[in-house]
């Protein structure tokens, strides 16, 4: 009889795939597509992979980015304030946000406009969205040229395959950023346009700060906040309970005992360990789960008189 361990993962965050982005290559989480890749080497290995995600995502209402759309057209340069020329985008949250504030404009001529602003993206899912949103500049060394554009605008449901520069990460983004000039006009007196990062009230500081380092004229906008999901707690217990719970042909001092001294448990036919991760995202994700977990480990403990009867965690 095969020896299998059944590795049961749980994901502390939202699953980022995309089931109608354009490309089959963004279609999956990329984190559940390594996963995959790595396990399918083994035979041994079954994969149990489930998303659970600690926070919630809420439009930041009202911000600048919702108020200058519901104002209209995207502002240009004037003696008070430049206006904006790019966005850049570093989570999908932002990019989510964005639509949304956008969806509030009732006159499609404005949102047009604001889509043509040209925009720089992470790649995977962050890229998946600004292409479904319809953004038709993107990622593009030449932002302001005549042939800037890389989605046709008749197949905003379909866009084209990325043909641009691809960033894995904010230091390559950022990178890429300063490899090119800025739009700007010497001969005005007025603030130069500026790039706005959307982003929300948690971010890394990588693109700000170096962009601050080499002046580059840049705003954050904060566009969406975190807070923990209401349904967070039963979901991750409920996730518990379906995941530690031993075979009932097994005792569990059995099952505990053959963990300790990493054996084989029989159950459901099979000879099986079970190995169970949770992997956190985000400090704040971490944070949520840590209490949760740590009653839960205290109570199942306490009801089996000292004796954990789970698996390896």
């Amino acid at each position: 009889m095969q020896h299998r361990t059944q590795c049961s993962i749980l994901m502390l965050k939202e699953s980022s795939s995309i089931p109608d982005a354009a490309s089959p290559g963004q279609q999956e989480d990329k984190y559940e597509a390594a996963l995959q890749s790595a396990f399918a080497t083994d035979d041994a290995l079954d994969l149990d992979l489930t998303y659970v995600a600690p926070l919630t995502i809420l439009p930041r209402q009202p911000s600048l980015l919702s108020e200058t759309i519901a104002v209209g057209l995207p502002p240009l340069a004037d003696p008070t304030r430049g206006g904006v020329w790019a966005f850049a985008v570093t989570s999908q949250n932002a990019v989510r946000s964005f639509v949304q504030a956008l969806e509030c404009q009732p006159d499609l001529a404005i949102r047009e406009a604001w889509l043509k602003i040209p925009i720089y993206s992470l790649t995977g899912a962050t890229l998946a969205s600004v292409q479904k949103a319809g953004f038709k500049n993107i990622n593009n060394p030449t932002p302001t040229s005549p042939n800037a554009h890389n989605i046709d605008s008749a197949g905003q449901d379909d866009p084209a395959p990325l043909t641009r520069p691809s960033f894995n990460n904010a230091e390559q983004l950022v990178d890429f950023l300063l490899s090119f000039e800025w739009p700007q006009d010497p001969k005005s007196r007025s603030p130069p346009p500026e790039l706005w990062f959307l982003t929300g009230e948690t971010r890394m500081k990588t693109l700000a700060e170096k962009l601050k380092a080499h002046c580059r004229p840049f705003q954050e906008i904060v566009v969406y906040e975190t807070g923990p999901r209401l349904e967070f707690e039963q979901e991750l217990l409920q996730w518990l309970n379906q995941h530690t719970k031993s075979d009932p042909k097994n005792s569990a001092t059995k099952v505990a005992e053959a963990v300790a001294e990493d054996q084989t448990i029989f159950a459901k036919g099979r000879y099986f360990r079970r190995l169970i991760w949770l992997v956190g995202f985000s400090p704040r994700g971490v944070d949520l789960t840590m209490p949760v977990l740590s009653d839960y480990l205290t109570q199942s403990e306490s009801n089996n008189n000292g004796s954990d009867p789970r698996a390896e965690q």
